[in-house]
């Protein structure tokens, strides 16, 4: 995927080199919109690193579920996730998830 850029705005699919910026990026919106997201902040808190690296790993690693990031001068601004849909009726949709721009 060409990453798309509009006004200094890019977005592109997340990389390994995020992974501070997005685990950041996830605690404020847990923090700023506890509704929308079915995890919570005292819970993802609590994560282990390892955990972390486990998780943000598995939304790099395939073509089912992917996590995209939106940046501005290069620092994380946005992220979402898009998980592929199931059986051969649906392999050309996507449910999106875990959306959040600050």
């Amino acid at each position: 995927m060409t990453p798309a850029r509009t006004d200094g705005f890019l977005v592109r699919r997340a990389v390994e080199s995020d992974f501070r910026a997005y685990k950041a990026l996830r605690l404020l919106a847990l923090e700023h919109d506890p509704a929308a997201f079915a995890d919570d902040l005292a819970t993802a808190s609590k994560r282990t690193e390892a955990e972390w690296t486990a998780a943000f790993s598995q939304n790099l690693s395939g073509d089912e579920q992917t996590l995209f990031v939106a940046e501005i001068e290069g620092r994380l601004v946005g992220m979402l996730g898009a998980r592929r849909g199931r059986g051969p009726k649906l392999r050309h949709s996507a449910d999106l998830f875990a959306m959040f721009v600050h």
